[in-house]
């Protein structure tokens, strides 16, 4: 009992999910899904009005048909070319069901006024409930649309019982009852179908974006890897297209690491690396992306100015970290750093830039090593 209740439950209501990263997948999605079947009920009630009127001339109906079904047309195509403005789910729930009352009306418009409901009239009120399917919402929705068709045809209809037969009133209620509970089911069973698409679909991009973490994430540090170099400059690239941008590399390693993890441990070691990691990406922010080629050797990739300047920050922070220093005995970590400036472009030649890079951190160590060798 309980698994039908929640059965019933999760077909009431089209957006409810939960976690809440789900569910704003989810609206997100159904956003652009309820778009596309209002859009496509619009259409279905263009085209009902068009294969309609060439019949209601044959029959030689009165011009009462053009004037109704001319105002679903309007109203049809004014939703057709206005639903994609619409960024609110709610709001195209209402839309489709305007859509559909409206129509209702133009239908009962033009049985009062030929005083007969015609064969090509039923056949439009069964229309107008078999389109509610065609909207992906919740069984609320649904109901309200069905609900609100019936009601407005059989007050509209019956409360003039004597201007048409009690054959004609008792097919009407037989076609719209009918109509609406199949409509009813197979949106129930949609709202299942859907939902159960939503989070499966969900999970996948999860799974998806998991195993991309983990492909192209340094396990230790969190920071990327060398498999990502390629995709990282065409996502800069594309984001910096609209204008000419400079491209910064930099090569970093920490000195004397050796040194560090035999003397305090490799788990200090760690802890040094994941400090220099986390320095650099909020040194960097959006502008970049900050990868570990493997033991102490880290490269930066950076779009704009002021490059060498969040650099030499960086070095200054771990230099002056309290958590190291407090391990080290006062000792600072150090860092030394190469870097090359090119023009941001797709095609840019990353190993050229990067041994450019690995030369001049060359160089620095050198003349370091040239200097205490001098000084001792």
């Amino acid at each position: 009992m309980s698994k039908l209740f929640q059965s019933l439950r999760d077909a009431w209501r089209i957006d409810v999910f939960t976690p809440a990263a789900l569910a704003s997948y989810a609206r997100e999605r159904l956003l652009d899904e309820t778009r596309n079947g209002v859009a496509a009920m619009s259409l279905v009630m263009l085209a009902l009005v068009v294969a309609g009127l060439p019949l209601s001339f044959e029959l030689g109906f009165e011009r009462l048909y053009v004037y109704g079904y001319a105002a679903v047309a309007a109203l049809a195509l004014h939703v057709h070319l206005s639903v994609r403005r619409v960024e609110d789910l709610y709001a195209l729930h209402l839309l489709g069901i305007t859509l559909l009352v409206v129509s209702a009306t133009a239908f009962v418009f033009i049985a009062h006024g030929t005083r007969t409901f015609s064969t090509l009239l039923f056949s439009n009120v069964v229309l107008l409930f078999m389109a509610v399917p065609m909207v992906p919402w919740g069984t609320r929705e649904a109901v309200a649309a069905t609900g609100l068709l019936y009601l407005l045809l059989s007050a509209s209809v019956g409360g003039v019982s004597e201007r048409f037969s009690s054959e004609t009133l008792i097919t009407l209620q037989f076609l719209m009852l009918g109509a609406a509970a199949i409509s009813l089911l197979l949106v129930a069973r949609g709202v299942h179908v859907r939902r159960n698409d939503l989070r499966a679909r969900y999970e996948l991009e999860v799974a998806h974006e998991s195993l991309f973490e983990l492909s192209n994430r340094d396990a230790l540090t969190g920071a990327w890897n060398r498999r990502f170099m390629d995709q990282a400059v065409a996502e800069l690239a594309a984001k910096h297209a609209d204008g000419v941008t400079l491209f910064n590399l930099a090569v970093i390693d920490l000195d004397d690491f050796k040194r560090l993890n035999d003397t305090w441990g490799h788990d200090f070691g760690d802890v040094v690396l994941k400090v220099v990691t986390h320095t650099l990406e909020r040194a960097i922010g959006e502008s970049g992306y900050v990868f570990r080629f493997g033991g102490d050797e880290f490269v930066v990739f950076h779009v704009g100015s002021g490059f060498e300047e969040h650099l030499e920050q960086v070095v200054q922070v771990v230099r002056e970290h309290e958590a190291l220093l407090k391990v080290t005995e006062g000792q600072p970590v150090g860092l030394s750093f190469g870097t090359a400036s090119i023009p941001l472009a797709a095609d840019l030649d990353i190993r050229a830039a990067y041994r450019a890079a690995d030369s001049v951190l060359y160089e620095a160590k050198h003349l370091r090593g040239v200097r205490r060798a001098a000084a001792g």
